[in-house]
């Protein structure tokens, strides 16, 4: 596990139309002094994606337009480097389908504590700084 302060150097980007949803991890990653940049949808993210590369992306599957599989599958071309996490309540996908396909390393399944969240993004930057 890596402590917070590494997650501060780190640039995220969170696709999320949930208003609350997106607002208490705006709030929380603020807390742990994190800088956040969020989309409330996938066309939204992928604007951002173009004219900025972001070491940790986080979508929900269940955005307006096209849900979470669409946009990583069309992310895929932009910061190819990023740890990419999909949130999705349970039951909206099958965890072990078709994650690694679109270039995801990782699922949240709703609701989940912030904890978690943390926890999942340490491991796998972990896991890539350790990689290479």
């Amino acid at each position: 596990m890596i402590n917070l302060s590494d997650l501060t150097e780190l640039k995220i980007l969170l696709i999320e139309s949930n208003q609350n949803i997106r607002d208490t991890l705006v709030k929380a990653f603020f807390r742990e002094g994190c800088s956040l940049t969020t989309a409330i949808s996938a066309t939204g993210g992928l604007r951002l994606l173009k004219e900025d590369c972001y070491d940790i992306i986080i979508s929900d599957f269940d955005l307006p337009g096209m849900d979470g599989f669409e946009f990583f599958k069309l992310a895929k071309s932009y910061c190819q480097n990023s740890v990419k996490i999909i949130i999705a309540a349970y039951g909206d996908i099958d965890p072990m389908s078709s994650i690694f396909k679109y270039g995801i390393n990782d699922i949240i399944e709703k609701p989940f504590p912030f904890e978690s969240l943390l926890y999942t993004i340490s491991k796998h930057v972990v896991k890539k700084s350790a990689t290479g």
